[in-house]
């Protein structure tokens, strides 16, 4: 296992076929990823932690039995720390605390953002981002929202507004030819 993380934000930060796997068994017709960070909770292994639209989804996915729903209601502060391995985020609600090490510092940034827009009650410190940051991240949680809801029951509307993102994404590079054919398939099969 390495906790060590790239310093650039590129496509392998992107969500992991078996991510979306994971992703589609937990969220519900309807819910909408939002955010994604991923990371190693300390004697458990790898996770991902998602706002969607409906709630936080903290996935172990070592062990997916173990997959913790998180109200926005019930959260209660969160906390994230840079270090030499990269982000800790520590997340408490309803009396519990979770951490996960090792986050991509602009992950984490994304993830606290679209958090602090459904918790303003909560405490957190935003992480600032430059232009090309924020595209970047804008671009991965675009990819995200693209190959998971596609099987969560989108909408025809939505799959139009995904088609069209999606290609936007492939004539700017983002998104390979294959790829896009990929989600293009989805998208049009949810339709």
């Amino acid at each position: 296992m390495t906790l060590m993380r790239s310093v650039n934000l590129s496509e392998s930060e992107a969500l992991t076929d078996d991510e979306v796997a994971a992703v589609r068994l937990e969220t519900q017709p309807g819910e909408q990823v939002q955010a994604y960070l991923r990371g190693w909770l300390t004697g458990e292994g790898s996770t991902l932690w998602l706002v969607t639209s409906q709630r936080v989804l903290l996935i172990n996915l070592s062990a997916r039995e173990r997959t913790h729903r998180v109200a926005f209601t019930d959260i209660e502060s969160l906390d994230h720390e840079s270090g030499r391995y990269g982000t800790v985020v520590r997340l408490r609600a309803a009396g519990r605390q979770w951490a996960v090490l090792g986050s991509h510092r602009l992950l984490v940034a994304g993830w606290v953002a679209a958090l602090g827009l459904r918790t303003p009650h909560a405490r957190m410190a935003p992480l600032p981002l430059e232009a090309a940051e924020a595209s970047t991240l804008a671009t991965l949680h675009v990819l995200a929202r693209l190959r998971v809801e596609p099987a969560s029951g989108a909408n025809a509307a939505s799959v139009t507004a995904m088609l069209v993102e999606a290609d936007r994404l492939h004539t700017q590079g983002a998104l390979s030819d294959a790829e896009f054919r990929r989600l293009k398939g989805q998208l049009l099969e949810a339709a």
